[in-house]
């Protein structure tokens, strides 16, 4: 096989690999949340780049890993089998506030279908009476802040709450540890934190950390059917998310943040 066939063939192998990336959503283990497409073609500069040199039969071999795993995703339990005990959903009862755990925002402003999820389901637990309070947060710039979105939520549904904003956060543990130190100062310790439902068992466990008395009540999942998990591109698209949690949970005991 020549330079150029070499080339060639590790470019496809490497494009097929970040195709498997993207899909697998292998970027969320380190809290990407770019533009995954950006692995095609980095992955096919560098399949070409390794199918030149001694490096590509290990180059072979890591798509091939890639390759299984995405089948045993896609078409196997594995999904599934990792999901278990990640959401958490407790018997409600009125609280002092609740937090509403945030994610992207689009850059005009308007919410992602994750974020829009979670306010819907903080704007139904206020509205029907169980907290006076409605709590959120930010992500750093260049991401919009959706202060501006909730309020005029607030104004259209017209809940009798106050609307706490803690401003950028960067992780879960800030947003546990801004809302533990809001209500200790006021007397207060009873919570509902509603997120992702994969998220939820990582939220709560903060919370209770921080010496919080914590509800926890996911939000509605409309990316994919994650109590059936019936599809394949539904199980791909769960992975990410789930792995990611997975990894959090395993980092943030290591930490001391949670139990």
């Amino acid at each position: 096989m020549t330079r150029r066939e070499q080339a060639a063939l590790g470019a496809a192998l490497g494009l097929a690999a970040g195709a498997f990336t993207r899909d697998l959503d292998l970027t969320s283990l380190v809290s990407f949340w770019g533009d995954r497409l950006v692995f095609l073609p980095l992955g096919a500069i560098f399949g070409a780049l390794c199918a030149a040199t001694r490096l590509r039969r290990a180059f072979y071999a890591c798509v091939a890993l890639l390759a299984v795993l995405w089948v045993g995703v896609a078409y196997g339990p594995l999904s599934r089998m990792l999901l278990a005990g990640l959401v958490r959903s407790d018997a409600l009862r009125p609280a002092d506030a609740v937090l509403v755990l945030g994610t992207r925002m689009q850059s005009d402003g308007d919410p992602t279908a994750t974020q829009l999820s979670r306010l819907l389901r903080g704007l139904e637990l206020v509205k029907d009476g169980l907290a006076p309070r409605l709590m959120i947060t930010e992500l750093p710039p260049p991401y919009a802040a959706q202060r501006p979105f909730v309020e005029a939520l607030l104004a259209r549904f017209k809940p009798d709450v106050e609307l706490v904003d803690f401003g950028p956060t960067f992780n879960t543990r800030d947003e546990a540890v801004m809302a533990a130190e809001y209500l200790k100062k006021r007397g207060l310790r009873r919570i509902i934190v509603t997120s992702s439902p994969t998220h939820t068992y990582r939220a709560a466990a903060l919370l209770e950390a921080q010496g919080l008395e914590v509800m926890a009540t996911p939000a509605r999942e409309t990316r994919f059917d994650l109590e059936t998990l019936d599809r394949p591109e539904e199980r791909l698209l769960a992975f990410g998310a789930i792995i990611h949690e997975r990894l959090g949970i395993v980092v943030y005991r290591r930490r001391g943040w949670i139990r």
